[in-house]
């Protein structure tokens, strides 16, 4: 009889500790959570600029915040210099950049969605744009067939994009101006042949300056046309990369939104 009471002392004992370490261990799981920090994301430009292209402040905070509705999950999106943020990315700052188009040199330091072949998932892209070049309307100079036609030798363009790549390739001297306003300053007074940029970008700074309606013209053809995509650093994506692919399934709904395309304007 007293073995009896003495076992289920100990069993209760056992019991209530085992109970108690659960408690202990739920309590922190639950911390955990509640403390998470936020996911760091950079892209290029400043919280509060309203510009008419995918990348403006506004509608990324939009963009963001649908994330958070669906996903449950914070961020902590700031603007900055596209080079910047890029370094941000690779040394791991930042956990991500909105939107980054594809290049080897990216993929080196990022992580971007990929198909089940290792090659990068179009599908999940969350928009398409293009690079157009502009001329001064007193020229004859052209883009056409992947090369320029006239003699053209020094394009302005924003340091840090892509399209830097193509540029070098072509063998003209890059003239890298962070703010576009000063490019087509450049161009109107000469300093250089053509400005590279996103329509979207151009057709907004434009329809603020009137003045350069007839001075500025746009080649025939796009230079190219690019898919974009939020990118993350590589130390983020191994600590967490069920996140990260939550992260782009929901932005292919967000972007076949209808309220996003309304929002775009489409």
């Amino acid at each position: 009889m007293a073995r009896n009471r003495f076992a289920r002392r100990l069993s209760d004992r056992t019991t209530g500790q085992l109970l108690s370490l659960f408690a202990g261990w739920l309590a922190l799981a639950c911390l955990a959570v509640v403390e998470a920090a936020p996911i760091k994301v950079c892209f290029e430009g400043d919280i509060g600029t309203s510009l008419t292209s995918p990348t403006d402040a506004t509608r990324i905070n939009w963009v963001f915040d649908r994330l958070t509705e669906k996903t449950g999950l914070r961020f902590d999106v700031n603007g900055t210099s596209w080079p910047r943020c890029l370094k941000e990315v690779e040394l791991g700052t930042s956990d991500a950049a909105a939107w980054a188009s594809y290049t080897p040199q990216r993929a080196v330091f990022s992580v971007f969605p990929t198909t089940p072949a290792g090659q990068v998932d179009e599908s999940r892209r969350l928009f398409v744009s293009h690079y157009e070049v502009y001329f001064r309307s007193d020229t004859g100079f052209d883009w056409q067939k992947g090369k320029f036609s006239g003699p053209v030798k020094r394009v302005a363009s924003h340091p840090g994009y892509s399209i830097n790549h193509q540029l070098n390739d072509l063998g003209v001297e890059i003239d890298l101006t962070s703010d576009l306003i000063n490019s087509v300053r450049k161009l109107l007074a000469g300093r250089v042949d053509a400005v590279v940029s996103f329509s979207d970008s151009m057709d907004s700074l434009r329809k603020q300056n009137t003045e350069w309606t007839d001075k500025i013209r746009r080649a025939n053809e796009p230079m190219v046309k690019k898919s974009y995509y939020l990118i993350f650093s590589r130390s983020y994506y191994q600590r967490a990369n069920r996140e990260a692919e939550t992260i782009w399934g929901e932005l292919v709904n967000i972007r076949d939104s209808s309220e996003y395309r309304r929002i775009l304007g489409e």
